[in-house]
């Protein structure tokens, strides 16, 4: 009783003609499954970037590119400053099974957590050693204990050249995700290694790890801000491409997962395409719904349900069928969405499986507002055709 009677018009009328039902609840499905597919693409490509840097435990990083002892002083002498490390972030080594993104650190690192697959962490005494990822070991085949052997790429005249060649000891697999394209896994070393393979002098230091000892985040954009102030301040960076860049961690994490807005764009044009053709299939359906169904409409107003009561069969008829679709959606969305995810791992690069419950919710939304929009047209015919030839069709 508590349910008006115009909603149990409009729930009755959902199944009248089932093969046309049945057709516009699979656009329908396709459409949410569409969105919760790209949703949970997005939430599992954000959250695979934020992982591949959870391991690192720093406040603000600072590129310098230089053998200034003075300045890697300075900062560590600056009031919110608890400890300072060498990095170095390089996507230019070759092997032969393609190119490898190396990460430099100190062996004794407090900044940077390893989470060992087997084997162990570097150690001072180590001067040809580095650990590979689990997607370099997958690629190469190698284990510890084996060597690997890489040569930097330069850059001359615009054209790629090869360097130097270092040969290494893999002391171990690390589990660190990737969070970009065109490498096939990750080699970690120390900075000296680094610096040697692309022939730089080996206490240079490229890049700077900086801990705060307050994290709260206006400490620490003070700190970025000082930090930024030194090093660019003494010109230690002139001429340097990558040289000057001071930013917090989590300002970095942003930047990489911004770098995949095109794609997010692409997938949800795809999403867009396909509400789109679940709007017009709904539109045409519950149009012939109104054509068929004028008599009853004509009932309705002699007996004087007004124009928004007509309008509101129809409106819950779209609705209903979103309903089941999202239902439908949903049962169907969450196997494809991993499915998506296992070929993007394949082809792209290795993304972890996310459920992100505001997928379900956001594909919810999608579907009942491409009912609200298809039912908007059927609605207002219904309610303002004239009452004497709604009564006199056939």
């Amino acid at each position: 009783s508590w349910i008006s009677q115009t909603t149990w018009l409009g729930l009755r009328g959902i199944f009248r003609k089932r093969w046309r039902v049945a057709l516009i609840l699979l656009t329908l499905t396709l459409a949410g499954t569409t969105f919760l597919v790209v949703q949970t693409a997005t939430a599992a490509t954000n959250q695979t970037i934020a992982n591949a840097f959870a391991p690192y435990h720093d406040d603000v990083s600072a590129s310098i590119y230089a053998q200034n002892a003075p300045l890697v002083a300075q900062i560590s002498a600056l009031p919110n400053v608890g400890r300072v490390e060498r990095y170095r972030e390089d996507e230019g080594a070759e092997s032969q099974w393609g190119q490898l993104l190396l990460l430099g650190f100190q062996p004794d690192t407090r900044l940077y957590i390893p989470q060992l697959v087997s084997g162990r962490w570097l150690s001072p005494s180590d001067t040809n050693a580095a650990l590979i990822n689990e997607e370099a070991a997958q690629a190469s085949g190698l284990h510890v204990g084996e060597t690997l052997t890489l040569s930097s790429v330069q850059s001359f005249n615009g054209q790629p050249t090869q360097g130097n060649q270092a040969t290494w000891t893999i002391i171990g697999i690390i589990h660190q995700p990737m969070d970009s394209l065109g490498q096939i896994g990750t080699v970690i070393t120390s900075v000296e290694n680094v610096n040697h393979l692309f022939g730089d002098p080996a206490d240079l230091t490229p890049e700077l790890l900086i801990q705060a000892r307050d994290h709260a985040p206006g400490a620490v954009d003070a700190l970025t801000r000082q930090v930024d102030q030194l090093v660019n301040g003494g010109n230690a960076n002139r001429g340097h491409v990558n040289g000057g860049q001071t930013e917090t961690r989590q300002q970095e994490v942003q930047y990489r997962q911004q770098s995949w807005l095109i794609f997010y764009a692409l997938l949800y044009s795809v999403a867009l395409i396909v509400g789109a053709v679940g709007i017009l299939g709904l539109t045409n359906a519950l149009a012939a719904s109104v054509l068929e169904r004028r008599r009853e409409i004509g009932l309705l107003r002699a007996m004087g349900a007004s124009d928004w009561q007509v309008a509101h069969v129809f409106w819950v008829e779209g609705m209903a069928l979103g309903g089941i679709a999202w239902l439908l959606g949903a049962l169907l969305g969450l196997p494809l969405a991993y499915g998506f995810i296992q070929v993007m791992s394949k082809l792209v690069f290795r993304v972890d499986f996310v459920i992100a419950p505001s997928a379900l919710v956001v594909m919810l939304a999608a579907v009942l507002i491409i009912s609200t929009l298809a039912s908007i047209i059927p609605a207002l015919r219904a309610s303002r055709v004239r009452i004497a030839e709604m009564l006199r069709y056939e």
